[in-house]
Formats: C-alpha cells, sequence, structure tokens
C-alpha cells in the first residue's frame, strides 16, 4: 500500500530526481543547466526557449560575435569633416555625398608647352647621351660654349667634363629645370671625393675649399635661365660675337609652336650674331610630323601650327642664305636610339672666318 502510494505520489522527493535527459544539441551538457534544472518540478525542461541562445554559444563560444556588434558604426565623411572642424574651431565643410560617393579624378598630367620634360634624359639615357659620339672634341677644345635649351644639363655636364672647354653656358627657360641641372652638377663633383656621403651628408663637406678654376670641370660650368628668342627684331642689332659653338639640340619644334616662323627665324640670326668667325651652330631638328602631336598643348600654339609656313626641310637653304649668312653645312651623323622619335640627323653649320 505504501508502494503504492510512491509511486502514485506527483511531487517526489528532491533529493531523489530522476536523471536529466540530455538535449540533442548539448548531449555533454557543457553549456550547463538550463535556470530551471535545479527545480524539481520540471524533470524535463523545454528546449525552445533557449534555443536560439545555444546555437549562437556554440558556434561563438568566446563572444567575439557579439564584441563585433558592440563597435561603432563608421561615421560618414560629412561627419568627419564637422568633426574635425569643430577640433580646429574652425567652420565645418559639408560635402557632397554625391562627390565622396564617387571615385577620386586623376589629376591631369602637366603639359610641357616648352618641351620642358623633367623626364627627359629618363626617356634617352640617364648616365649617357648617344649624341655625344656625334661631337667632335676638338671643336670644344679651350672654347666657349652655348646650349641653349640644355633642360637638367647631362649633355651641358658631358661636355665639360669630357671635351675640356673653357666654358660651357646651359641656358633653360624652364626655371625648375635649370635647379635640377645645378643639383646634378653639385652630385658630378662630388663623385671624386675620397669621403664617404655618408660623411659628407652629417659633417658637410670635407673637400678641401679651392676656388673653381677657369677651363677645368667642375669650374668651366654655368647654368642660367632664359629664353633665347628675342621679342622683336630690333633687338638683334644688339647681339654681338661671345661664343665659339652653339648647340640646339631637340628645341626648334618648340620654338616654332611657341614663336611662328618669325621666332624661329629669330632665333638662328641671334645665334649667327654670337658666334665668332669661324664658329660652329650645332642644330638637330625635328621633323614637322611630330608636330602634329603638340598643335593642340595651348590656343596659341594651334594657331601658330596652322600658320607654319617655314617646314624643318627649308631649314638649310635659309641658314646659308644671304639673311643668315653660314657659309657651310655638315651632316655629321644621326643619333642612335632603341626609339625611332629620338633618331634625329645633327648638323653643324660654321660661319665664314671673314666677316662681311
Amino acid at each position: 500500500m505504501s508502494g503504492a502510494v510512491l509511486l502514485g505520489s506527483a511531487n517526489p522527493s528532491p533529493s531523489r530526481r530522476l536523471p536529466r535527459v540530455p538535449r540533442r544539441r548539448d548531449p555533454l551538457n557543457l553549456l550547463g543547466d538550463p535556470p530551471d534544472a535545479d527545480r524539481g518540478d520540471s524533470v524535463c525542461p523545454s528546449p525552445e526557449p533557449q534555443l536560439a541562445n545555444t546555437r549562437r554559444s556554440l558556434k561563438d563560444p568566446l563572444g567575439l560575435d557579439a564584441k563585433r556588434r558592440k563597435r561603432k558604426p563608421k561615421r560618414k565623411s560629412s561627419e568627419v569633416a564637422k568633426t574635425s572642424a569643430n577640433d580646429t574651431h574652425e567652420p565645418a565643410v559639408e560635402t557632397d555625398r554625391s562627390e565622396s560617393a564617387s571615385p577620386q579624378k586623376r589629376k591631369r598630367p602637366k603639359k610641357f608647352q616648352f618641351g620642358n620634360y623633367n623626364r627627359y634624359y629618363g626617356y634617352r639615357r640617364p648616365d649617357e647621351d648617344p649624341r655625344m659620339s656625334l661631337l667632335q672634341p676638338e671643336w670644344f677644345r679651350e672654347k666657349e660654349v652655348l646650349d641653349v635649351g640644355c633642360n637638367t644639363g647631362v649633355l651641358t655636364i658631358s661636355i665639360a667634363r669630357q671635351f675640356g672647354p673653357r666654358l660651357v653656358v646651359g641656358m633653360d627657360i624652364d626655371g625648375a629645370l635649370i635647379h635640377r641641372a645645378r643639383r646634378g652638377l653639385l652630385l658630378a663633383k662630388d663623385e671624386d671625393k675620397a669621403f664617404p656621403e655618408s660623411l659628407s651628408k652629417t659633417y658637410g663637406d670635407l673637400s678641401v675649399p679651392s676656388l673653381p678654376q677657369p677651363g677645368s670641370f667642375p669650374g668651366n660650368v654655368l647654368f642660367t635661365q632664359g629664353n633665347y628668342v628675342l621679342d622683336s627684331d630690333q633687338r638683334l642689332n644688339a647681339c654681338t660675337p661671345r661664343y665659339d659653338i652653339i648647340l640646339a639640340m631637340s628645341v626648334t619644334k618648340w620654338v616654332h609652336l611657341n614663336w611662328g616662323d618669325d621666332g624661329l627665324k629669330r632665333f638662328f640670326q641671334r645665334a649667327f650674331r654670337e658666334l665668332r668667325p669661324g664658329g660652329r651652330f650645332v642644330l638637330e631638328p625635328q621633323p614637322f610630323v611630330s608636330y602634329k602631336r603638340r598643335k593642340k598643348l595651348s590656343e596659341e600654339i594651334f594657331a601658330n601650327y596652322q600658320q607654319i609656313r617655314f617646314r624643318p626641310e627649308q631649314f638649310r637653304e635659309y641658314l646659308l642664305s644671304r639673311e643668315v649668312g653660314y657659309s657651310t653645312c655638315q651632316l655629321v651623323g644621326v643619333s642612335t636610339h632603341s626609339s625611332k622619335g629620338f633618331r634625329r640627323p645633327v648638323f653643324v653649320y660654321t660661319k665664314s672666318e671673314v666677316q662681311r
């Protein structure tokens, strides 16, 4: 009778609870007992209330997902601009959403209107100019030389170093290129130093100070900024002989496009007037085909291009005419280069020993 009472009892003793039924998602009870496991009124609690938490706990037992969810969302560009403006006590500048969403526009490449490319010798050879093989050392030895359109001065420095002229003047219309040419001259001067470069950077110039001697490198090099094209024919009368040799290497196209036929003729006449008797004018003209690629650099250049009647194939006849006055012309060769565009003929025009 008492056994019947014990078996039929609805509230068994807490000390003799029935074993819990293992859950399908946590058979080893790694998640611990549910909150109602200690109570005796429910032997097999329903898993539905803990189902969602069970999934998250099994996939992320360390709670890393919860930490990620607590991170602050990224602020918009307009909010960042307002915050930075408030920090610096400056008025906030709101950015347009359409501008911030659109990709950043690329900067337009610099237009080299005068052919003043800042990587000109990078396109050729930075360490060696192939046109040096076309020049004769006896033309330059103990002479005064002008290099018009010298760019960064690689050819100018090479002539001063290898051919022993008394003076070489490098002229370019771009002041930035002249600054780089002067730096290149300092680097060329430092190549013969006995001290390591690190010591020079730390303690300055360690060489024995000496005055540059005329006719010896690097005292025979001078770089100057200027425009060799005169603005009127009247100023030609003031030009007097100053140089024994003048170089115009790959500059005629840019003189032609920027100052037209009249400007290029004044360029040729000034070079002739500034040469001493027996002087040489070394000319490397660009073909007229190459003009077309640069005719739209500016409105002025396009207008000059449309009015050009003085073509490069007419240069020889003009320079040997009485209007200029050279006595002879010689083709010394064509510069060698891997690019076809740099394979240009080099001419030498000689001024007569007897002045008219």
